[in-house]
């Protein structure tokens, strides 16, 4: 349901980062101001006050955004932000008979069921997912997004955001061990630091870290075959 104002928008916001082909969008009269955005690609204040947190992400880029595990991030900045929370994927996006996905046109390697997979993700964080054709298309949306009468009834996203810890980044900069491997290693461990030991000495080898997750994190912490890592209590 939309409403009758004269102007959808009263003022849009671009991230500095973002293409300038974004400059010239129609944005129902609005002249956009470029600044460096805390979340989001764009954020625009709608006709009745409201904060719309947009992320616009070409479709090309997504295989990537969901490869490196940001896209989840993203959008959690974004609802953090505000609870118009928008992920608008700009491009083809379609599946194959064969179970693939085409990404920008062209028949790709990804399984559709896994792309859907993550989008859903988004989704149940408390962002909706959109896509857009062209960017002509995109900015068409977003005036159409502004346009939309917010009432007071909203619903809790399916999901709680459990936001990863610099700890557990800094385990997952191991190759071999993912968010729930590092949480769990913190937890039984103590201490990333203490994870690292236990990580990088086959004697103390956590449950479920095999040979070859711990020659990986001897290579990336550069340990040769004559050393290794502990953690020495001072007294106080």
């Amino acid at each position: 349901m939309t409403t009758t104002t004269a102007s959808a928008l009263l003022s849009v916001l671009i991230d500095a980062k973002q293409p300038d082909v974004l400059n010239h969008l129609p944005f129902d009269g609005i002249t956009p101001l470029r600044v460096p955005l805390a979340a989001g690609s764009l954020n625009l204040i709608a006709h009745d006050g409201a904060l719309l947190g947009i992320e616009r992400l070409p479709v090309e880029s997504l295989p990537m955004a969901i490869r490196r595990g940001t896209l989840a991030d993203r959008a959690a900045a974004l609802k953090a932000l505000t609870p118009w929370a928008y992920l608008v994927i700009v491009g083809e996006l379609a599946p194959l008979r064969n179970g693939k996905a085409v990404i920008a046109g062209q028949p790709s390697g990804w399984d559709w069921r896994s792309v859907q997979g993550a989008l859903a993700s988004v989704q149940e964080l408390g962002v909706v997912v959109l896509e857009a054709g062209t960017d002509q298309q995109f900015g068409e949306l977003l005036v159409s997004l502004a346009k939309r009468e917010r009432g007071a009834v909203r619903v809790s996203p399916l999901r709680e955001v459990l936001f990863t810890t610099p700890a557990e980044q800094l385990l997952c900069s191991i190759p071999g061990i993912g968010e729930d491997t590092a949480e769990t290693l913190i937890q039984s461990c103590g201490s990333a630091a203490f994870a690292l030991v236990a990580l990088t000495n086959p004697a103390h080898a956590p449950k479920g870290i095999g040979p070859k997750t711990i020659a990986s994190a001897r290579a990336a912490l550069g340990l040769t075959d004559q050393q290794s890592l502990s953690v020495d209590s001072q007294p106080s």
